[in-house]
């Protein structure tokens, strides 16, 4: 089979089904998750390229993949990969001045807070799911989000997140949710100089977003489900 970072006929077909329904879309379920892991974290698939092609190339970039020999291809896609880092790694800003002015602050906060209500949740295999990822929330790398969001009806989710200080530092904002009131904020006994806050995500809740500056930050979470269903009984507390 060629590695040209284009998607084979089963592949592809799957991929439209997907991207409009969200749906399983592969009448073999092994096939359908074996598509959905390379779909969204570039594992099990088919060509070695089609997530990178996909994801971190713009469009197009990858036609230059096909018809070549594998170890052309290779070198291609290694050197992009390389190049991408060290453009990550000089370029990336430092954090914000200190005399940044209160107005400039309330509008990156701000612009933030409707970045995070816009983001769409992917969809999971189960009927309801959460997602919690990092991204970049404008057209820079200056800042660095952290963004939760589930659609579980039934389920409150507490969302901890942990960071060493410098991190911290460099924490702006948070929106979507509140520190839980059974731990909300505290320091680890883990590590020295590492703190973490434990967020509450209610069913029916917004999106839940933090903002750092500063560029690329190494963030940890882990998140703990609490069943709510919030539904009355017809025959009272019985």
């Amino acid at each position: 089979m060629a590695h040209d970072g284009q998607p084979g006929e089963r592949f592809q077909d799957w991929i439209e089904c997907y991207e409009y329904s969200y749906d399983q879309c592969d009448e073999d379920y092994t096939k359908h998750s074996e598509f959905y892991d390379c779909y969204w974290y570039g594992e099990q698939c088919e060509d070695d390229y089609w997530y990178t092609c996909h994801w971190e190339l713009e469009e197009g970039d990858c036609d230059v993949l096909e018809g070549n020999t594998s170890e052309f291809n290779a070198g291609f896609v290694e050197g992009y990969e390389s190049g991408y880092m060290d453009a990550m790694i000089d370029h990336v800003p430092q954090p914000r001045d200190n005399d940044m002015s209160e107005f400039h602050m309330e509008m990156v906060i701000q612009s933030f807070e409707n970045w995070v209500q816009e983001q769409e949740q992917r969809q999971g295999r189960f009927h309801c799911g959460h997602d919690i990822r990092l991204d970049f929330p404008f057209d820079d790398s200056e800042y660095m989000a952290l963004w939760a969001a589930h659609d579980c009806a039934d389920w409150d989710l507490y969302l901890t997140v942990v960071a060493d200080g410098k991190t911290g530092d460099n924490a702006l904002a948070y929106t979507g949710a509140e520190p839980s009131e059974r731990r909300g904020c505290y320091e680890t006994v883990w590590f020295e100089d590492v703190g973490a806050c434990e967020f509450y995500l209610p069913h029916g809740g917004d999106n839940f977003g933090m903002l750092f500056a500063g560029g690329f930050h190494a963030v940890w979470h882990e998140y703990e489900w609490e069943y709510n269903p919030g539904w009355e009984s017809w025959f009272g507390d019985w």
